[in-house]
């Protein structure tokens, strides 16, 4: 006899009212999960909409500080975002808060977009893309956008505005709805099942009777 066999072998075993609370139990569970699936992911979405229009709209701002300095430096000023500005000729400019980073890890961003060029959009910006961070499970929301630099001399040259936000806050939020679901599920089926059992023990009462009467007749 195979596994399967055997499985329905000690299902076909079980009394009708334990079948019963079974079910209910198991169809309590699969909606529940069903449910919270679904309010997770538009929560992730919502959530990560919020972080990419917040990109963009403070992208344009900084991209319209077009004088800057050629080396990379930590803001003094708190601040989530970590901003690099790449200029065709000169070293990348880097800022960041320290406590972001330590809070964040250092995001992991590659070249979204090339210096000189536009992205094929109608903006001409990136789309907001999740990069890696060198800190294990966290993330971060960046987009780049083409700038113009002035130096000092008023020399100008073509550019890329690259800037990111961590996704630390909203995985941490997910995580906490995802433990309230899951201990609000485990409540509600626990509590369902007791119900579930009691509804359908009080239910097949009469069946028990005329299964006894039944028996003594036969006996």
């Amino acid at each position: 006899m195979g596994s399967v066999e055997r499985v329905q072998a000690l299902w076909r075993a079980k009394p009708l009212a334990q079948r019963m609370v079974a079910m209910v139990i198991a169809l309590l569970a699969l909606g529940l999960l069903m449910a919270s699936t679904v309010m997770i992911g538009l929560l992730q979405r919502h959530l990560t909409q919020q972080i990419d229009e917040q990109l963009i709209s403070s992208a344009q701002t900084l991209a319209n500080q077009t004088s800057v300095s050629a080396s990379g430096t930590q803001s003094d000023t708190p601040t989530p975002y970590y901003i690099r500005r790449t200029v065709a000729g000169q070293p990348d400019y880097i800022q960041y808060y320290e406590e972001t980073i330590d809070h964040s890890g250092t995001p992991d961003i590659p070249q979204l977009l090339q210096v000189g060029q536009v992205a094929a959009t109608s903006s001409g910006w990136t789309n907001p893309v999740t990069v890696r961070s060198d800190r294990l499970g966290a993330t971060w929301r960046a987009i780049a956008i083409p700038i113009v630099s002035v130096d000092q001399n008023g020399t100008r040259a073509p550019g890329v505005l690259t800037i990111a936000l961590p996704l630390t806050d909203v995985r941490h939020t997910l995580t906490s709805t995802a433990l309230y679901f899951l201990i609000t599920g485990v409540a509600i089926v626990g509590l369902g099942g007791t119900l579930g059992s009691y509804l359908v023990r009080h239910s097949l009462s009469p069946l028990r009777s005329i299964e006894s009467t039944a028996g003594k007749i036969a006996a």
